[in-house]
């Protein structure tokens, strides 16, 4: 459900990297914007997320009616795999993002054009023949385009190459962009695993808004009853979350009241049957490895000579 807060998520992160950098070097930064996206490309964007939106409940919808997956398939026009992944998923599955997002072929030398910057060259021409000399093979309207952003930041008119000494200085965050997963991450970590930093970050999210104050502090509870086995508190926590009006939440609690014997032996318990499960995933593989090569002796030898 944290997806559905991406600014929240950037609200902690600009607090939390302007509260870095003024303890630091005891000014007051401003962090560099990030080059907005094209308006085009905002606007096919949420369209494409609603359509899938759309057909993820378009197919839960119609599995519960007792149509087949060809069938959901057939009905709305999308592969049978598409079919699959949605009525695997409890809640709306978000694509991931790409690794190499916001990298170009100025990105290596952002250090290098901010040090710059901060010394008082304001320059792009001359920026980019310094930065040429080290090896940048792009074009001076990648340059123009980041200085920009610099001089916006600062409030500065084009042609402006003097910084005062009392000038807010520049900066890229120091951290790494706080995405849904770091989020989810920080926030299932075991209390004792988290520094001071974490807990901060964590009480500015929960500031952001209201549901993403209650998620935190049930995803919390339920990590931590199954951390120390504590099967007695299962069930109030189940109330609370099957109430608390989180549409993710609400279905998870859900889940668990359908296998409800099993989830409170796996909390109640030590063991678990983790490796039974790994086993047989091995000899999955194994049998893919070898399917029509080799008979079922080879199988069984190749299965057991590691035990």
């Amino acid at each position: 459900m944290f997806d559905e807060y991406p600014l929240a998520l950037k609200n902690v992160e600009t607090i939390i990297n302007a509260k870095i950098m003024s303890e630091e070097d005891k000014i007051i930064a401003q962090p560099v914007p990030p080059p907005p996206p094209a308006k085009a490309t905002v606007v096919r964007a949420e369209s494409n997320l609603s359509k899938r939106v759309e057909q993820y409940e378009q197919v839960h919808a119609l599995n519960q009616q007792g149509w087949t997956k060809i069938a959901i398939a057939n009905k709305l026009g999308i592969s049978r795999r598409k079919v699959f992944r949605f009525l695997k998923s409890a809640t709306f599955p978000e694509r991931k993002g790409r690794s190499d997002r916001g990298k170009s072929l100025l990105s290596p030398y952002n250090k290098y054009l901010l040090e710059r910057w901060n010394e008082g060259c304001h320059n792009g021409t001359k920026l980019l023949q310094e930065i040429q000399e080290q090896g940048y093979q792009g074009s001076y309207a990648t340059v123009a385009a980041h200085t920009r952003r610099l001089r916006d930041t600062q409030q500065l008119q084009k042609g402006e190459s003097k910084i005062n000494q009392s000038e807010l200085k520049v900066f890229e965050p120091k951290k790494s962009l706080l995405t849904v997963r770091r989020a989810v991450k920080l926030i299932l970590r075991k209390p004792s695993q988290k520094s001071d930093s974490d807990n901060q970050a964590i009480s500015l999210l929960k500031q952001q808004h209201p549901n993403l104050n209650t998620a935190i502090e049930l995803v919390q509870s339920f990590a931590n009853l199954v951390r120390n086995h504590e099967p007695e508190k299962l069930q109030e926590w189940y109330e609370k979350a099957n109430s608390c009006q989180i549409k993710a939440l609400e279905n998870f609690a859900r889940g668990i009241k359908e296998d409800w014997a099993a989830v409170k032996n796996g909390v109640t318990y030590l063991w678990s049957n983790g490796q039974v499960e790994g086993q047989v995933n091995r000899l999955k593989m194994l049998k893919r490895q070898m399917y029509g090569r080799a008979s079922h002796e080879l199988l069984k030898k190749r299965f057991l000579c590691p035990v």
